[in-house]
C-alpha cells in the first residue's frame, strides 16, 4: 500500500503543478484522447509489428498511423491489379489560315470531339475493372469508340490539302483561382514531378530557403497563413 499511496501523492502533486502552471485544471477530454491513441496502438501495432519483424526487418513498428497507411497502399495496389486497359484513339489536326504566307500565329490545333453527332469516347468513359465502355443512358448510343482501324480509315479520306471551315466561334469567360500554398506533401510531390528531386533533397533545399527567410516554415499540413504573413507577402510583392 505504501507504493500506491506514494504514487497517488505524486499524481496529486503533478496535477497541482499543472493547474498552477496552466491556470486551469486537467482537460479530461485530452486525457481520454491520449488514452484512446494508446489503446489503438495496442490493438493495431501490437499485432502488426511482429509480422513486420518476421517479413521485413526487425525493430520496425506499425501503430495506428502506419497500419492505416499500409491498408491504403494495399487497397490501391489491389485496385491497380484489377485494372484492365482499353484502347481508344482520338484525332487532332493542325489547321492554318488559307494564305500564301502563313505564320505559326495563323494556325491552331483542333481536336475531334464528335463524329456523326456522337461524342468521341475518352478515358473517363471506360470501366477500369473491365476495360469496356460504361453503360450508356437511353436506348440509342451517344458515344462512338474510335479504334486504330477506324481512325486510319477516317484520316485516309482526308487529304493534307483539304479545306476546313470555321462554322462558329464561341467565347466564354473563365476564371482561374491560384493554387493553394504548399504543404509538406504537395511540396515533395511537385519537386519530384517537376525537378526529379528526392524527399531528402527537397527538404534540404526547403530548409535552406527557410533559413534564408525566403519561405515560411515548410513542415506543415495546413495551408492557413496568419494575417501578419499575408501582409508581409503583399508588401514583398508590391
Amino acid at each position: 500500500f505504501g507504493d500506491v499511496a506514494a504514487a497517488a501523492e505524486g499524481d496529486a502533486a503533478m496535477a497541482d503543478s499543472i493547474t498552477t502552471e496552466a491556470g486551469h485544471g486537467i482537460d479530461m477530454d485530452l486525457v481520454s484522447a491520449q488514452e484512446t491513441r494508446r489503446v489503438l496502438d495496442r490493438l493495431a501495432g501490437y499485432t502488426v509489428s511482429p509480422l513486420l519483424w518476421k517479413k521485413v526487418a526487425p525493430g520496425l513498428s506499425a501503430g495506428r498511423v502506419q497500419s492505416v497507411g499500409l491498408k491504403l497502399v494495399v487497397d490501391r495496389e489491389r485496385e491497380r491489379m484489377r485494372f484492365k486497359t482499353a484502347e481508344y484513339w482520338d484525332a487532332r489536326a493542325t489547321l492554318c489560315a488559307s494564305s500564301d504566307e502563313v505564320s505559326m500565329g495563323d494556325c491552331f490545333n483542333a481536336t475531334l470531339v464528335s463524329l456523326n453527332d456522337l461524342t468521341v469516347a475518352s478515358g473517363k468513359d471506360f470501366d477500369g475493372e473491365t476495360g469496356l465502355l460504361l453503360p450508356q443512358t437511353g436506348s440509342a448510343p451517344d458515344l462512338v469508340h474510335l479504334t486504330e482501324e477506324t481512325s486510319k480509315d477516317m484520316f485516309g479520306n482526308v487529304g493534307a490539302d483539304s479545306t476546313w471551315t470555321v462554322s462558329k466561334v464561341v467565347s466564354r469567360a473563365r476564371s482561374n483561382t491560384p493554387p493553394a500554398p504548399f504543404i509538406t506533401s504537395t511540396l515533395q510531390q511537385e519537386s519530384n514531378k517537376r525537378l526529379g528531386l528526392s524527399v531528402s533533397d527537397t527538404m534540404r533545399a526547403a530548409q535552406m530557403l527557410y533559413e534564408g527567410g525566403y519561405i515560411s516554415y515548410m513542415r506543415t499540413d495546413s495551408t492557413h497563413l496568419s494575417n501578419d504573413a499575408l501582409e508581409a507577402g503583399r508588401k514583398a510583392v508590391t
